[in-house]
């Protein structure tokens, strides 16, 4: 297994109105989950307050204001990250107890991106759900060459993406864009 040279690790969100009650869960499960060294935050103008939500909880956070597609808004944050390792986090996704414990378990020198599978907060669904480790273990590469990950909750390995542009018209897909990009670098 692989370490971090550094525990600490820069965490991306893309935000465009989202101080909604789960852009707060989000927010807080960053602060208990991860080891932060900068919240990088690519915001399309927000007008409901989201801005004033991450200042409060992170004082120092790094805020880009910009009216870039999410794909060039994720390529605009990596510019800005200073670690080894960052985290894409998407402004609706509450990080699990033990999500960045559980994620450096996966690293080793193949590795490029590490991805978790969001699941919905469902009562009923929840005993239809495997544990996240499962999930990811039962994952295989051709999938993912195929399908791409998604960077809702994902670890990213910054030498591999610093060089990633994706397409002006990618608005959404951008994950499988960027997928193919560290897939295409050998990893």
């Amino acid at each position: 297994m692989e370490s971090l040279s550094s525990d600490k690790v820069d965490v991306v969100i893309c935000t465009w109105n989202s101080n909604k009650p789960w852009f707060k869960r989000c927010l807080y499960s960053i602060k208990r989950e991860i080891p932060i060294c900068h919240l990088i935050v690519v915001d399309r103008f927000s007008k409901d307050g989201t801005q004033e939500t991450i200042r409060r909880l992170f004082p120092e956070a790094i805020i880009i204001e910009s009216d870039l597609n999410l794909g060039r808004a994720r390529a605009e944050a990596i510019k800005y990250v200073d670690t080894e390792w960052f985290v894409f986090v998407d402004d609706d996704i509450e990080l699990f107890n033990g999500w960045y414990k559980t994620i450096k378990t996966y690293l080793n020198p193949t590795i490029g991106a590490i991805a978790f599978v969001a699941l919905p907060e469902v009562k009923w669904l929840k005993k239809y759900a495997y544990s996240s480790r499962k999930i990811a273990e039962g994952l295989r590469r051709k999938w993912v060459e195929e399908r791409g990950i998604y960077c809702t909750n994902t670890l990213v390995r910054t030498e591999l993406v610093r060089d990633w542009f994706p397409p002006s018209f990618l608005s959404s897909g951008e994950d499988a864009h960027l997928s193919k990009h560290i897939i295409n670098k050998g990893v």
